[in-house]
């Protein structure tokens, strides 16, 4: 995510749920290609402002979820 801090990209495309723990801002998914396409975007300022969650509280409730 060194190259978002950066401002080299705009977003990432990836289907991996963990994206926003490693700093992306923007994440696009379910990418579909063709006759009535579409692509699902997901941006963390939505999730700060909506959740009110930021990375540091992303974090902890992912290392809460995975505790033994």
């Amino acid at each position: 995510m060194y190259r978002k801090q950066q401002k080299n990209v705009h977003g990432c495309f990836t289907s991996d749920s963990d994206a926003f723990l490693f700093g992306a801002r923007t994440v696009y998914r379910d990418v579909f290609i063709g006759d009535g396409g579409y692509v699902i975007c997901y941006e963390m300022e939505d999730i700060e402002k909506k959740l009110h969650f930021d990375r540091k509280s992303l974090l902890c409730c992912n290392d809460l979820s995975f505790s033994s």
